[in-house]
């Protein structure tokens, strides 16, 4: 009995890690936000423009590391809570069991998906409250979709490890 609690308390460490890396991002004020992510929009935009040139006049290419900027802190969303969603599922699956023992998957997934969309909601909060950076509702739609990609990945994974043990 006592193995199973400690199980049980072992399955959240990877979700609260990925939570407290949310919260650590999050913490950052605008400048160190923004120096993070302008630095891998600028590392990307060297890599593209060495492969592919760069045919742009200098607003141009400043327009085009704005745009990459923007996309790369949008993905950083979506990862940063498509990740916390599977390390919920995994931490919800550990307390949530059938009566025959059989883990019911439709509830972990629901439990999993509304636990990372409160937390995405919590972090925007949490940013109104960190000078120079924004509370963005768009944010936490980005976050969701992030969270609900991952569910999408875990039931098509779900469902192709079952259809492999039926044959």
């Amino acid at each position: 009995m006592i193995d199973n609690k400690i199980k049980k308390i072992f399955s959240m460490i990877p979700a609260l890690a990925t939570e407290g890396m949310i919260f650590f991002f999050s913490a950052q004020n605008g400048d160190e936000s923004g120096a993070l992510s302008g630095g891998i929009a600028a590392k990307v935009a060297r890599f593209i423009f060495k492969i592919f040139g760069n045919g742009r006049n200098p607003e141009e290419s400043e327009e085009f590391l704005r745009k990459l900027e923007s996309a790369i802190r949008e993905m950083g969303h979506a990862g940063e809570h498509a990740l916390l969603m599977l390390t919920v599922f995994l931490a919800v699956s550990a307390f949530i069991k059938k009566e025959n023992g059989k883990l019911n998957y439709v509830l972990r997934i629901c439990a999993a998906f509304i636990i990372t969309v409160f937390c995405a909601f919590l972090d925007e909060l949490h940013q109104y409250f960190i000078p120079g950076r924004a509370s963005e509702i768009f944010d936490v739609f980005v976050d969701t979709m992030g969270a609900l990609t991952m569910a999408l990945f875990i039931t098509v994974i779900r469902l192709l490890t079952n259809s492999r043990k039926k044959n």
